[in-house]
């Protein structure tokens, strides 16, 4: 049983994470702040619950390290789910515990896509909150909103 646990709340292995991260930019279909991890199921503050997929990637988002799984507790995440579980998850930030709790997360800007959401260059996505204006290509720092899991600030560096 203890090496189950491990298995899934240690992440799927110690090599770097392969599939969606070769797959280009990774708009999160679940995003937000992890409010508890356990061997099967993560949930998000605010009550959205998911099975855990038996192939999960955890990493985070700037480097692609992989990372335990019980280490988003109380992080900011994106997610990707497929069937109903948890098939990736790329933690953003630090939630901090002091008003204003915004998320700080550096990355290089590539572009807009589509949907006017900023690209950056480690395949992060983040959708902009009303009035933001995307910065000039290049490495920024980006405060994100958790309530409104939108982008408030983006600060060419």
């Amino acid at each position: 049983m203890a090496l189950v646990i491990v298995g899934i709340l240690g992440a799927c292995s110690a090599e770097s994470p392969k599939g969606i991260l070769e797959s280009g930019p990774r708009v999160p279909d679940e995003q937000g702040v992890v409010a508890d991890v356990s061997v099967g199921r993560l949930q998000f503050q605010g009550g959205k619950a998911y099975a855990i997929s038996d192939r999960i990637e955890s990493f985070t988002t700037r480097t692609h390290e992989v990372k335990a799984l019980a280490l988003w507790k109380g992080k900011y995440v994106h997610a990707g789910i497929e069937n109903k579980e948890v098939v990736w998850v790329a933690g953003i930030g630090v939630v901090p515990k002091d008003p204003p709790r915004h998320v700080t997360y550096t990355g290089v800007f590539r572009n807009l896509d589509s949907r006017g959401r900023a690209v950056f260059e480690d395949g992060t996505v983040l959708a902009l909150a009303a009035g933001v204006k995307p910065p000039r290509k290049g490495e920024t720092v980006v405060t994100i909103d958790p309530l409104k899991k939108a982008v408030v600030s983006l600060t060419p560096q």
